[in-house]
């Protein structure tokens, strides 16, 4: 194309000069009149150029020779190309489109600055956005939850967030947020109220006849503690059988117990009021209360707390946590052994409280399925150690009530690490005592 424009360029202005030169002897007028023509006929062309590129109605472009034909050629089949290339990318989003309002689930996506990009008409139906009001806007302009809003900005989005819809407090509602692009964000909003209706039943369901079992197996120990204790000996086999009944329904009293406290676990609040916990003295009374268990077995314990700190939490709570992890560290440790209690805050403001036991350990592939209701490793090891299987179920509940974690390590044959790790928000740093670490033995 260059060079078509430079043989044009010659013999338009190559002839010019040639006649003025013959004609008054200096080349200079007929070569200025050649550039002067070229140049007109240039600017003639780059007009219709610009019109033809203003008409919306895609016409075919305008007739022309030399560079200027060239020119129009490639922009029209350049323009082919991208009205084709345009379709496509809009059927694309068109058909994505259709199928994420087919869903019945709520699709968002909100950009950078968390303002809404685009929803689907689920989103639209469970959370009543208005298409035409609210593009643009902050989505926690619209979803004013405060546990939303806190949800939302923190990033921390491995957990689904539950919400009531803000339309109809009955219907509740599970929010997924899922990062991509440059900080973009996409929601997934699902109507799970069904689900937790049958959660709030199964939940009720467990309470109610727990609560009814109490008060008769109440009475039948009170009866079995009796014919042990009465003035008139039994026949051995009668005692055995006796002994034997007052243990299982002790065993079982232990289980509806801890039924009715996973019940109430999961039917509070996490806004609970809570108060600061001294995190130190709530351990030297575990010990102290675990102390005849491990005395049989002659297990000492040790409890080390580098800085004193305080965890803002319901103390009766964390006492049940606490004292589910330990008790489970002493019937899981051979005799003469030690376990370990640490309390530490991290610089990030964090606190994590450690129960470290170097007894039979754990399978890591078991690991996952520990704090499901009612799972053992090894069911006759847990039904000889007298377990209800509820335990670490009710740590897991406690902790998330206060948005702490629990972190299982553990290895066969070498032992466990139990971590519960609390959030900056939930620890309060007290000031050192000038003796932080204790030393209690059974």
């Amino acid at each position: 194309m260059q060079k078509k424009a430079i043989i044009t360029l010659l013999l338009t202005c190559l002839p010019g000069a040639l006649i003025s030169q013959v004609l008054i002897g200096s080349p200079s007028w007929g070569l200025s009149a050649a550039l002067l023509a070229n140049l007109l006929w240039h600017l003639h062309q780059l007009k219709k150029f610009a019109q033809w590129l203003q008409q919306k109605n895609q016409a075919d472009p305008p007739q022309a020779s030399g560079i200027w034909g060239d020119i129009f050629d490639k922009v029209y089949k350049l323009q082919r190309k991208t009205r084709k290339a345009r379709k496509q990318l809009e059927s694309h989003i068109q058909r994505a489109q259709n199928s994420a309002n087919a869903v019945q689930d709520g699709v968002i996506i909100v950009n950078q600055s968390g303002h809404l990009e685009w929803w689907n008409n689920a989103a639209t139906e469970l959370l009543s956005f208005q298409k035409k009001v609210d593009r643009n806007r902050p989505i926690t302009h619209l979803v004013r939850h405060p546990g939303f809003v806190h949800y939302f900005n923190t990033g921390a989005y491995d957990t689904p967030y539950e919400l009531a819809s803000p339309e109809d407090p009955k219907t509740q509602l599970q929010v997924e947020i899922t990062r991509f692009g440059k900080d973009e964000r996409l929601l997934l909003i699902r109507n799970i109220t069904n689900i937790h209706k049958l959660e709030q039943m199964r939940t009720d369901f467990v309470a109610n006849v727990s609560h009814e079992l109490r008060t008769p197996l109440t009475v039948l120990i009170g009866y079995l503690e009796a014919f042990e204790n009465t003035p008139t000996p039994l026949s051995p086999p009668l005692t055995r059988g006796v002994r034997h009944m007052r243990d299982q329904s002790k065993r079982m009293q232990a289980l509806i117990d801890d039924l009715l406290l996973l019940s109430r676990l999961e039917q509070s609040s996490r806004d609970t009021c809570f108060t600061s916990v001294d995190v130190l003295a709530l351990l030297e009374s575990l010990a102290q209360e675990v102390e005849i268990l491990s005395s049989d077995k002659k297990i000492t314990t040790s409890i080390n707390m580098p800085q004193a700190f305080a965890l803002m939490g319901n103390e009766i709570d964390l006492h049940s946590a606490f004292i589910n992890l330990l008790t489970n560290a002493i019937k899981y440790s051979p005799a003469e052994s030690h376990i370990d209690i640490i309390g530490e805050q991290l610089p990030t403001g964090e606190a994590r409280i450690i129960f470290q036991d170097h007894g039979i350990g754990i399978d890591p592939a078991f690991i996952p399925r520990l704090t499901e209701r009612f799972y053992r490793v090894d069911a006759s090891r847990a039904t000889s150690s007298g377990g209800t299987g509820l335990g670490l179920a009710i740590v897991k509940h406690v902790l998330l009530h206060h948005q702490a974690q629990l972190i299982i390590e553990s290895e066969p044959n070498v032992g466990s690490r139990f971590i519960c790790e609390f959030p900056k928000s939930r620890t309060l740093t007290m000031p050192a005592a000038a003796d932080s670490e204790k030393l209690s033995s059974g």
